[in-house]
Protein backbone atom coordinates (compact mmCIF):
# COMPACT_ATOMS: atom_id res chain seq x y z
CA UNK A 1 0.00 0.00 0.00
CA UNK A 2 1.07 3.56 -0.67
CA UNK A 3 0.06 6.52 1.45
CA UNK A 4 -0.56 9.47 -0.84
CA UNK A 5 -0.68 12.98 0.46
CA UNK A 6 -1.91 15.32 -2.22
CA UNK A 7 -2.29 19.04 -2.48
CA UNK A 8 -4.61 20.26 -5.19
CA UNK A 9 -3.26 23.02 -7.36
CA UNK A 10 -4.94 26.37 -7.06
CA UNK A 11 -7.22 26.50 -10.11
CA UNK A 12 -8.81 29.96 -10.41
CA UNK A 13 -11.17 30.33 -7.43
CA UNK A 14 -10.87 26.76 -6.15
CA UNK A 15 -9.54 26.15 -2.67
CA UNK A 16 -6.66 23.72 -2.28
CA UNK A 17 -7.18 20.86 0.16
CA UNK A 18 -4.54 18.52 1.50
CA UNK A 19 -5.72 14.90 1.85
CA UNK A 20 -4.13 11.59 2.79
CA UNK A 21 -5.47 8.44 1.12
CA UNK A 22 -4.31 4.84 0.90
CA UNK A 23 -4.01 3.56 -2.67
CA UNK A 24 -2.85 0.03 -3.53
CA UNK A 25 0.48 0.06 -5.37
CA UNK A 26 -0.96 -1.82 -8.35
CA UNK A 27 -3.77 0.71 -8.82
CA UNK A 28 -1.41 3.64 -8.55
CA UNK A 29 0.99 2.03 -11.04
CA UNK A 30 -1.85 1.48 -13.52
CA UNK A 31 -3.08 5.03 -12.99
CA UNK A 32 0.38 6.47 -13.62
CA UNK A 33 0.71 4.35 -16.77
CA UNK A 34 -2.68 5.32 -18.19
CA UNK A 35 -2.45 9.03 -17.40
CA UNK A 36 1.22 9.45 -18.32
CA UNK A 37 1.37 11.85 -15.39
CA UNK A 38 4.75 12.79 -14.00
CA UNK A 39 3.54 13.07 -10.42
CA UNK A 40 1.13 10.96 -8.37
CA UNK A 41 -0.90 14.02 -7.37
CA UNK A 42 -1.39 14.93 -11.01
CA UNK A 43 -2.52 11.39 -11.85
CA UNK A 44 -4.98 11.27 -8.95
CA UNK A 45 -6.42 14.68 -9.90
CA UNK A 46 -6.83 13.53 -13.50
CA UNK A 47 -8.63 10.37 -12.35
CA UNK A 48 -10.97 12.31 -10.08
CA UNK A 49 -11.78 14.84 -12.80
CA UNK A 50 -12.45 12.05 -15.30
CA UNK A 51 -14.69 10.17 -12.85
CA UNK A 52 -16.74 13.30 -12.17
CA UNK A 53 -17.01 13.98 -15.91
CA UNK A 54 -18.15 10.38 -16.49
CA UNK A 55 -20.83 10.61 -13.78
CA UNK A 56 -22.16 13.91 -15.16
CA UNK A 57 -22.45 12.34 -18.61
CA UNK A 58 -24.36 9.40 -17.10
CA UNK A 59 -26.77 11.82 -15.40
CA UNK A 60 -27.37 13.64 -18.68
CA UNK A 61 -28.00 10.33 -20.46
CA UNK A 62 -30.68 9.49 -17.88
CA UNK A 63 -32.59 12.58 -19.04
CA UNK A 64 -32.97 11.16 -22.55
CA UNK A 65 -36.61 11.19 -23.48
CA UNK A 66 -37.56 13.16 -20.37
CA UNK A 67 -36.53 16.62 -21.52
CA UNK A 68 -37.94 18.30 -24.60
CA UNK A 69 -35.18 19.91 -26.63
CA UNK A 70 -35.91 21.48 -29.98
CA UNK A 71 -33.32 20.21 -32.40
CA UNK A 72 -33.95 22.43 -35.40
CA UNK A 73 -30.46 23.20 -36.64
CA UNK A 74 -31.75 25.18 -39.60
CA UNK A 75 -33.59 27.57 -37.32
CA UNK A 76 -30.52 27.92 -35.10
CA UNK A 77 -28.35 28.59 -38.15
CA UNK A 78 -30.76 31.29 -39.34
CA UNK A 79 -30.74 32.90 -35.89
CA UNK A 80 -26.94 32.97 -35.96
CA UNK A 81 -27.00 34.64 -39.38
CA UNK A 82 -29.47 37.25 -38.12
CA UNK A 83 -27.16 38.14 -35.23
CA UNK A 84 -24.25 38.80 -37.60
Amino acid sequence: MFMLTSKYSDFSDEVAMRTTVTIPDSLLADLMAYTHARKRTEAVNMAIEEWIRYRKIQEIKKLRGKVGIANDWRQLRDLDKDEE
